[in-house]
């Protein structure tokens, strides 16, 4: 499903020790992620539920990585700036990187507007096609809500998505160096929910 890359930096004996410790680190840090969402995430997955009918048990990891990417994303990408065209969209997603941006997510107000506009940078940016798909559902569940639910389940997303990434390095330890940390351990998360089901 994602492609993991790792950094042998660290003392170790041999490379293959190195991937065992990675994916014991991997299930322990996958559980705890899972253990903790109860506390920001569950009345969400269970409206989502019990609007879509359905409670399959294992659907539940998947809805929780699916938020949790939801979170991140926001925090990662929202607030890029959004033009009207795809064009202008595929540009300004070459141009803001990272690295250029200026803004920073942390002032950006919870609504449906700026979850569009981060829905349609995503898509402008063609790296997130399969997770958008998925993502899709769930941003409609959200604007299905009324305002103030909708803030309010926005808002534990993120928070969720936050204690994701300050737990994250002290969780696992530092493993990735070529690309963002806080999506390879997403990714990681990811991954190891996938192997499971």
């Amino acid at each position: 499903m994602f492609t993991i890359t790792y950094s042998s930096k660290r003392n170790c004996p041999d490379n293959l020790q190195r991937l065992d410790d990675l994916q014991i680190n991997a299930g322990s840090f996958t559980n705890e992620v899972i253990d903790i969402s109860r506390n920001f995430i569950d009345d969400i997955i269970e409206e989502f539920q019990i609007q879509r009918n359905t409670n399959n048990p294992l659907n539940q990891e998947k809805y929780i990585y699916e938020l949790l990417l939801l979170g991140t994303l926001w925090r990662m990408y929202g607030a890029y700036p959004v033009s009207s065209g795809k064009k202008q969209n595929k540009f300004l997603s070459k141009i803001f990187s990272p690295t250029n941006k200026k803004t920073t997510s942390k002032n950006l107000e919870y609504n449906q507007r700026n979850l569009d506009k981060l829905f349609i940078w995503l898509e402008s940016t063609g790296e997130f096609k399969k997770e958008l798909k998925q993502l899709k559902i769930w941003i409609e569940f959200l604007k299905f809500q009324n305002p103030q639910k909708f803030k309010e389940y926005l808002r534990k997303i993120i928070i969720f998505a936050d204690w994701f990434k300050s737990s994250s390095k002290y969780l696992i330890g530092s493993y990735s160096s070529n690309e963002s940390k806080f999506l390879y351990y997403l990714r990681l998360v990811g991954s190891e929910i996938s192997n499971r089901n």
